[in-house]
């Protein structure tokens, strides 16, 4: 048996493909709706069945004429997971009936030479199923190479899954450890996905000149100097008035998601875009998340005359639209002309060692008295100096710090924020947010 465990779910557009993944990995990953072409990127997940574990790929939905460069596109992706797949689930939709489509999309993938089943799907409702079958017989596939579904209800399944592990092998049950979880984020058509390709350097997720083209959030695992990156690029994010239509609106949740559940987040700006209220926004989400945020400035190369002022000038745009983000590395790049692309992953397993650092604890007492000599806390209600004694260092990811405070006494913001940077000057904090918190010297007790 063949060594590989991916299949692939290959057919035309709107015939259940996306239904039929969800389904199969019993998550809603893929964005299922009426919508043709929902699917534009291919999804990935894997499916544990009887102790073996597969790896699944819902393709994008295909329009065999090509008329413009997204189909194409989208076509040549379909085929490309294919011939990396050692199993297809060709799947047509029984209710529409054998359609032209379905025989040229049959033809293509017989000429790639891997093991094919026929999957008949949204049957649940239609009684002449002997008749269905002798339809698509045409196709040319066996009885025993070819299935009724249901995808929506979730008949047959079991069968196709019985089917793919008995003729292809699978490895037994392993989860994949992430060392760090990466999203990439931002207004749509800022080169989100073009960054992506950059940095994995394969054409994974579609890139055209126009809003949306990836409507779902895609998720890239790979290696880079020893630990394994999930990297996801996400759907534009758009204002709530301006999101219409339920795809949308579930692309949006999705990005959502992804900040939530990532370390590290990539925030893509067009060099060549102003910075709007939703930038602002998506920027705020990412501090209430205490992530980590590194601003990728693209499409660098579009910016004529450049001199040594103008990453400075840029600097200060951003700082001044996302005010109390000054510890958040600014890279300039362009993913089309890869320039500065190699920096990104080093930054992110930077930012990532920042959010996890652990500040000896020795060390914290004596930065603590240079900080009181540097600058006197605040008064205490007795009108005196506040004592402060005791640095500590109380978790990671973000940096949380407490100091310790007399009972009923109260240390001013600004005088957190000023213990923040001190020790923002002298530790590598680069990327995350560092907190300070007070605690009662009579009971340990936090002040936000």
């Amino acid at each position: 048996m063949m060594k590989n465990s991916k299949i692939a779910i290959i057919g035309r557009t709107n015939v259940g493909k996306s239904t039929l993944f969800n389904k199969l990995i019993e998550k809603r990953k893929s964005i299922v709706s009426s919508e043709s072409n929902t699917t534009r990127d291919f999804i990935e997940g894997s499916i544990i069945w009887k102790g073996s574990n597969f790896n699944v790929v819902d393709t994008g939905g295909i329009d065999i004429d090509g008329k413009n460069q997204e189909e194409a596109e989208i076509l040549k992706q379909a085929l490309k997971v294919a011939k990396e797949a050692s199993l297809i689930f060709f799947i047509v939709d029984a209710k529409a009936g054998l359609m032209p489509y379905d025989e040229e999309i049959c033809l293509k993938i017989k000429k790639i030479n891997r093991k094919i089943i026929l999957i008949i799907n949204k049957v649940d409702s239609l009684r002449n199923k002997r008749e269905i079958i002798t339809e698509f017989s045409k196709l040319g596939f066996s009885k025993e190479n070819t299935f009724l579904v249901s995808a929506n209800s979730g008949m047959g399944t079991g069968e196709l899954l019985d089917y793919a592990y008995d003729n292809i092998s699978a490895s037994k049950t392993k989860n994949i450890k992430h060392d760090i979880s990466v999203s990439i984020i931002g207004k749509p058509n800022v080169g989100k996905s073009s960054l992506l390709n950059a940095i994995i350097r394969d054409e994974r997720s579609i890139v055209a000149d126009r809003p949306h083209t990836t409507r779902e959030s895609v998720d890239s695992d790979f290696i880079y100097k020893n630990k394994n990156f999930l990297i996801v690029d996400t759907a534009g994010i758009r204002k709530k008035s301006n999101i219409k239509s339920t795809v949308e609106k579930i692309s949006v949740s999705q990005s959502l998601y992804a900040i939530k559940n990532s370390d590290v987040v990539l925030f893509v700006i067009d060099v060549a875009s102003e910075i709007t209220s939703q930038d602002k926004k998506l920027v705020s989400i990412i501090k209430e998340y205490k992530k980590g945020l590194i601003f990728i400035i693209n499409k660098w190369d579009l910016i004529g005359d450049k001199d040594s002022n103008t990453i400075n000038k840029y600097k200060k745009y951003i700082e001044n639209n996302f005010p109390g983000t000054t510890w958040a590395p600014i890279l300039f790049v362009s993913a089309k002309e890869n320039i500065r692309i190699s920096k990104i992953l080093d930054n992110v397993i930077s930012v990532y060692e920042n959010l996890t650092r652990v500040v000896d604890e020795s060390l914290l007492e004596d930065i603590l008295r240079d900080i009181i000599k540097k600058q006197r806390p605040n008064k205490n209600r007795k009108f005196k100096p506040l004592r402060l004694k005791h640095l500590r260092q109380d978790s990671i990811y973000p940096p949380v710090f407490s100091v310790l405070i007399p009972k009923k006494d109260i240390l001013l913001d600004s005088y957190k924020n000023f213990i923040s940077k001190e020790l923002r000057d002298r530790f590598d904090f680069s990327g995350t947010q560092v907190f300070v918190k007070t605690r009662s010297s009579s009971k340990e007790q936090e002040e936000d």
